[in-house]
């Protein structure tokens, strides 16, 4: 027997991640090198940057944010990449290059996993980052550093970004392109990286 309830919403819902790219970048140099940016508050006096809060590495289907800065935009990486020691080795020393006094980062102790926790993308969005980057070849320092980058989170079941590109919020003249976790960019990814024929 099926039942069928009228009038209740239902849905299969999770993360609709997006990266927006801008027109034009804005590389950040604010450093006396030209090369590098400020701490600011984000590096301690031994040059840790320290991520002890769970909810710094983790970006579900809400809330929504736009990730507009290099610190956003450097934990979506380690969230990303962070079960991927060569990767994670790469963005630190990236970091050692680019972040004035930073020398190493330092992660929350996971006492489930009797290791670190080093963040969480929703199973939506897992890989899109990994897809735009190798479709419009950008490599993780340009992504990181200039401000051209914008990371959306949002869930499929508020839309608030689509919501935000219909009105005048949004620049969308600006925009250069959008690359969605909703679009095929993944599955293009995944199939060239486990071995499946290109069609």
């Amino acid at each position: 027997m099926i039942y069928i309830r009228k009038g209740v919403f239902e849905t299969n819902s999770s993360s609709s991640h997006s990266i927006v790219m801008m027109k034009e970048g804005k590389p950040l140099k604010t450093v006396a090198d030209s090369n590098m940016v400020d701490a600011d508050w984000h590096v301690n006096k031994d040059g840790v940057m320290d991520f002890w809060f769970e909810d710094d590495l983790e970006f579900g289907r809400s809330p929504f944010d736009m990730l507009t800065d290099w610190y956003g935009r450097l934990r979506y990486c380690i969230a990303t990449y962070g079960d991927q020691k060569d990767k994670l080795q790469e963005i630190e020393e990236i970091c050692q290059r680019r972040i004035s006094g930073f020398v190493k980062f330092k992660f929350k102790e996971d006492h489930w996993e009797n290791g670190y926790y080093h963040g969480y993308i929703d199973h939506q969005s897992l890989g899109l980052l990994d897809a735009a980057l190798e479709k419009y070849n950008i490599g993780l320092e340009e992504f990181i550093f200039d401000n051209k980058y914008i990371v959306v989170i949002d869930g499929d079941e508020y839309c608030l970004f689509n919501t935000l590109m219909d009105t005048a919020l949004f620049n969308k003249e600006a925009v250069d392109k959008i690359v969605s976790a909703d679009y095929d960019i993944e599955e293009e990814y995944y199939r060239r990286h486990n071995g499946a024929e290109e069609e």
